[in-house]
């Protein structure tokens, strides 16, 4: 589980990263009310990865939840108190009686630390709210396993922000989002280093991508791994001294996970023991928002 967010600090460091915020303007956030560390911002900075918990209420996640059930036993058949028919259905999609319930995700305590983290307005929330991954865990035997997973990112390299939103308990290994911290710097300096030549077709890229380094080329099954999940838990630091670290989307109904675009992912196997409920939604940031006005 990633690291806890301590709330109400102030430092000077923070509020020198406020006032360098390129094109910060309209909400400032109260000093004495920082929502976030100086580790904080730096710990996004590295891995691009951060918890904010607590982020939304939890009774307003779990309303979600309550909502989402019952969509899913009118259309479905499936049983909330009946496991053995969760697996009937093993894509739940087609949600629509949610979506106006998805704003409850906006809050005070997520609004803070987005300001925070990205600079008061520089972004915005999205316009439509959706993007549920929901559905039920995988059969008992399946294995957890990396290299044959679908790892990509979302987009061209880009400076852009997408959150996690949680409206249930999330254990590891219970289908949250596979996240690769600290290869959004590596994604972006390999992508500046393309010559002008080189193909920029979004799949051509990721296989290239996923081919320049060794611990990408084993995470994605082009080198041999002889345990997987387990050779490839460990924090891995290459001959630049860069980070990485395959680590999951969990934590607590309410939470939220805040992501750079860049970071690298994958969809799970959910082996637990419970339904999944979550959603993943890009914010407008930089000249999005701007346009989004």
């Amino acid at each position: 589980m990633l690291g806890p967010v301590r709330r109400l600090a102030r430092s000077a460091a923070i509020q020198s990263s406020l006032s360098g915020a390129a094109g910060t303007v309209g909400r400032v956030p109260d000093p004495d009310r920082l929502p976030l560390t100086a580790a904080d911002l730096e710990t996004y900075r590295e891995r691009g990865v951060l918890r904010v918990p607590s982020a939304f209420p939890r009774e307003a996640a779990l309303e979600v939840q309550d909502i989402l059930w019952s969509d899913v036993e009118r259309r479905l058949q499936v049983r909330r108190g009946d496991p053995a028919s969760w697996r009937a259905a093993p894509y739940w999609t087609g949600f629509q009686s949610v979506k106006p319930a998805l704003g409850r995700i906006v809050s005070p305590q997520l609004t803070g630390a987005l300001d925070h983290l990205l600079g008061a307005g520089t972004w915005r929330y999205p316009k439509q709210w959706g993007g549920l991954l929901v559905g039920p865990p995988a059969e008992p035997s399946t294995p957890w396993t990396l290299t044959d997973r679908n790892w990509h990112w979302d987009g061209p390299p880009l400076v852009g922000c997408l959150f996690f939103a949680l409206f249930a308990d999330l254990p590891p290994r219970s289908g949250g989002t596979l996240l690769v911290e600290g290869s959004g710097p590596l994604l972006q300096d390999w992508f500046e280093a393309l010559p002008p030549e080189a193909p920029r077709k979004q799949r051509s890229m990721r296989h290239q991508f996923l081919a320049s380094h060794p611990f990408l080329r084993r995470l994605s099954g082009r080198d041999p791994v002889d345990r997987d999940p387990d050779d490839l838990l460990a924090t891995h630091v290459d001959a630049e001294g860069r980070r990485l670290r395959v680590t999951e989307v969990s934590g607590e109904a309410g939470d939220v996970i805040v992501c750079h675009s860049n970071v690298v992912h994958a969809a799970p196997v959910h082996t637990g023991t419970a339904p999944r409920f979550l959603c993943i939604r890009h914010l407008d940031y930089g000249p999005l928002a701007r346009r989004a006005a």
